[in-house]
């Protein structure tokens, strides 16, 4: 998983997208019509990503294909999902990267990694004095940009944040300090704009560092369709990139959009609206996931099912009862 939701369904240009289900505590998947492709049979599952899927069989990782065959045997105590060829797994305390194959093509020998993005990924060492500092390597598995990071994120946009001395910052793929470390927190950029924490409040800055929207907010999240969601006290809402807030409902809670439509709460229940701040599906959702390939997933009380875009239901709820099985987190 890349965007760390469950029911995210991942699709290449060739392919439908699929979508995972869960009953009797088993995951299975469903295509986009609500068709069972893949019966419930796993204990995790983490969606597929470049044709693969990482599935648990008890506490072992592997992958399966879009068939159900089995492409790499449960084996590994975690296994992030393929991100340009390469997937990050995790055995007997040890981090490498495998091929879609199963080959090891970097040997476990880190304490850490992230996935792989821009050609590089985030990996964590122990340092002579047995503290972790985190670094870049590329597909070879030599570091391209030394471990003398605290924490390094993935790239984003051409930046990854990464913490130096208790201060957060973000350097480009060359390793230099575009933005000096200088923050409490950041997040990753998100339509040229990442999220800051200063004095215990949320703003964005540019690419550049410099200071878009002041940091005044309790909770925010990563713009989407040039529209983020904010908290600020009680109140939920909306903020353009010039930090002016947008539509006046009462929300309760609000999610970030995607393709063109945002979970929110309204009271107890949640709905979904558009970029206009139109309500697009009325308020009557315990629990409301963010589309993605045309489905979003949605509970009522326990249960968790799939809508599409006009609200209809795809996969009617399925118990999800506990959280147990994930390879990543949801909501």
């Amino acid at each position: 998983m890349v965007n760390g939701n469950i029911f995210e369904a991942i699709a290449s240009p060739t392919s439908e997208p699929l979508f995972p289900i869960r009953q009797n505590e088993k995951w299975g998947y469903i295509d986009k019509s609500g068709r069972m492709v893949i019966s419930p049979q796993y204990d995790g599952t983490s969606g597929f990503s470049e044709g693969l899927a990482a599935i648990a069989v008890k506490s072992k990782w592997g992958f399966i294909d879009r068939t159900n065959r089995p492409v790499i045997p449960p084996q590994f105590d975690v296994a992030w999902s393929f991100s340009r060829g390469l997937s990050a797994v995790k055995l007997n305390g040890k981090w490498g990267f495998i091929d879609t194959t199963g080959n090891a093509i970097i040997p476990r020998q880190f304490v850490f990694a992230w996935s792989f993005g821009a050609n590089l990924a985030s990996v964590g060492i122990k340092s002579e004095s047995d503290s972790i500092k985190m670094g870049y390597i590329d597909k070879t598995g030599q570091f391209v940009i030394l471990p003398d990071f605290d924490s390094a994120s993935e790239f984003r946009e051409g930046l990854a944040a990464v913490r130096v001395d208790r201060q957060m910052g973000y350097i480009n793929g060359r390793g230099e300090r575009v933005v000096p470390p200088q923050f409490d927190l950041t997040w990753r950029f998100s339509e040229g704009l990442a999220m800051v924490v200063a004095d215990g409040k949320i703003g964005y800055i540019d690419k550049t560092g410099k200071i878009a929207i002041a940091p005044r907010f309790d909770f925010a999240w990563d713009f989407s369709g040039n529209l983020a969601p904010f908290k600020i006290g009680k109140n939920w809402g909306y903020i353009d990139k010039t930090g002016t807030s947008k539509f006046s409902r009462n929300f309760s809670e609000t999610k970030s959009f995607s393709e063109k439509l945002a979970s929110v709460k309204i009271g107890e229940k949640w709905g979904y609206i558009d970029t206009k701040g139109e309500m697009k599906i009325p308020p009557q959702f315990d629990g409301a996931a963010a589309f993605e390939n045309g489905l979003a997933a949605v509970r009522l009380g326990a249960d968790w099912g799939y809508i599409d875009r006009r609200g209809e239901w795809v996969w009617f709820p399925y118990k999800y009862s506990d959280r147990s099985g994930l390879n990543c987190l949801f909501l």
